[in-house]
C-alpha cells in the first residue's frame, strides 16, 4: 500500500469560504501541532519509513511563514512527489510564484468556485480573489515547468448550475485535472447550500461526456451509486493510501463529517465503494 506524508502548515487562511470545512465544524487544533519543529519531525518520519510523497494543505498554507522552509526540507529530505493545496491567491505576485517553482512541488490544486468574480468572490467573502486566483493561475503556467494543475470545484446549488461552462472555463486556463467535491453538509448552511443529488447527476453526466477527453475528472463525497457507469471517475487511490500528519485530529474531525451526516442503506454494506463512500447523504435523503 501506498504512504504519504499530509502536513497541515496551519488553519489560518487568506479567505473566508462560506462553506469551509473548517468553519463548520468549529474547532481549534493545538498550535504546536503546527509548529516548523513538528512539521520537521513529521517529514523525517516519513523518510525513516521510505515515504516519497508529501501533501502540504492548511487552512492556507502560502500564508504559513514556514511554507518555504517545509518546501526546501522537502526536497532535501528527498521527497520526489510535493503537493500543494491552495486557494492560489498568493501565486499572484510574481515573486512567490518565482520563489515556488524553484522548490520541487510538482502537483498544485488550486480552488476554483466559479467563473466570474461575481461567483467565486461571493464564495470566499473576498472582493478581488477571482483576479487574484486567475493571475496566480496564470503564474503557475509561466514558471513552473512539468506541474500538475489540478483544479478543486466544491459543488454547491450554484456552481452544480454553472458545471459545463466552468469545466470549459478551467480547461481554456490550462488546468489539467479537476476535483468535483460534493459539499460536505456538516451545518445548517451547508445542507442550504448543497445542491440535489438529482441535479448533481444529471450535470456531471453531461461534463464527463463532454470534456473527459480534455481534463482528468475526479468526483468526491458523493455516491458512486448515484452515477452507475461512471464508477470509474470515483478514484479510491486517496483513501486507500496510508498517510502520516501532523494533525491527525483535522482527518479524523473529516471522517467524523461522513459518519455523521450519511446513513448507510442494506446495499450500501454490500458496495464495493462502501468505505470510501459511506453512504448517502442525509440532505439529500429529506429533501
Amino acid at each position: 500500500m501506498n504512504k504519504r506524508i499530509d502536513l497541515v502548515l496551519s488553519m489560518e487562511c487568506n479567505q473566508r469560504c462560506t462553506f469551509c470545512f473548517n468553519h463548520a465544524i468549529k474547532k481549534r487544533y493545538d498550535k504546536e501541532k503546527f509548529s516548523l519543529n513538528n512539521l520537521k519531525m513529521t517529514l523525517e518520519k516519513g523518510v525513516k519509513e521510505g515515504i516519497t510523497s508529501v501533501s502540504i494543505s492548511g487552512g492556507e498554507p502560502t500564508i504559513s511563514k514556514d511554507f518555504f522552509q517545509v518546501l526546501n526540507l522537502a526536497s532535501r529530505l528527498g521527497y520526489k512527489d510535493i503537493r500543494v493545496i491552495t486557494n492560489g491567491m498568493m501565486f499572484y505576485y510574481d515573486a512567490f510564484a518565482k520563489k515556488a517553482s524553484k522548490m520541487g512541488i510538482n502537483q498544485i490544486c488550486v480552488s476554483l468556485h466559479g467563473n466570474s468574480p461575481e461567483i467565486h468572490d461571493k464564495f470566499t467573502k473576498v472582493k478581488g480573489s477571482f483576479e487574484k486566483v486567475i493571475k496566480g493561475i496564470k503564474n503557475i503556467k509561466k514558471y513552473f515547468k512539468n506541474i500538475q494543475l489540478t483544479a478543486h470545484v466544491v459543488l454547491t446549488k450554484e456552481t452544480t448550475s454553472i458545471l459545463e461552462e466552468h469545466t470549459r472555463f478551467l480547461i481554456d486556463l490550462g488546468f489539467d485535472a479537476v476535483n468535483f467535491l460534493y459539499l460536505m453538509a456538516n451545518s445548517e448552511l451547508n445542507s442550504k447550500l448543497a445542491p440535489n443529488s438529482t441535479l448533481v447527476k444529471e450535470k456531471l453526466e453531461k461534463v464527463i461526456e463532454q470534456y473527459k477527453d480534455d481534463i482528468y475528472i475526479h468526483i468526491g463525497y458523493l455516491e458512486p451509486c448515484l452515477l452507475p457507469g461512471y464508477e470509474k471517475y470515483f478514484d479510491t487511490n486517496d483513501f486507500d493510501m496510508e498517510f502520516i500528519s501532523n494533525c491527525n485530529e483535522l482527518f479524523e474531525d473529516w471522517k467524523q463529517t461522513l459518519l455523521d451526516n450519511k446513513s448507510m442503506t442494506e446495499e450500501c454494506h454490500n458496495c464495493k465503494f462502501s468505505n470510501i463512500c459511506m453512504g448517502h447523504w442525509i440532505k439529500n435523503i429529506n429533501s
